[in-house]
């Protein structure tokens, strides 16, 4: 049977780098891109909200300048009937079962998540 990560908890190791060394100039521009990332981010979703209510007004589904596109998508958020809620709910107890007997293969993803200690 496959290892279960939920069953073996492995230790984290932790280090603190100093600030004048490479590894600290990377955090801090990492810190500092994730920072503009998100101000620019609020900053589109204004303007994204404004041509969306611009388009909606004329009725549009395309606007063009010059080479500019906008183009207005539509993702569906469906609501399901209270029996489909009750099978769905049937699937998570499943797959949870399986995953606690060993059953479901485990194929995580490694990444890194940025931020800023309250100290």
């Amino acid at each position: 049977m496959a290892p279960n990560s939920l069953a073996t908890t492995p230790k984290r190791l932790h280090r603190e780098y100093t600030e004048t060394g490479f590894i600290g100039h990377q955090l801090r521009a990492a810190n500092a891109l994730a920072t503009e990332i998100n101000r620019l981010t609020t900053q589109l979703s204004v303007i994204r909200l404004e041509l969306l209510q611009h388009m909606a007004e004329k009725q549009l589904d395309q606007m063009t300048c010059g080479d500019l596109y906008c183009i207005k998508k539509t993702r569906h958020n469906w609501s399901y009937s209270s029996e489909t809620e009750r099978e769905m709910q049937k699937v998570r107890n499943s797959q949870k079962w399986e995953q606690a007997q060993e059953i479901a293969q485990d194929s995580p993803t490694t990444f890194i998540q940025l931020g800023v200690l309250q100290r």
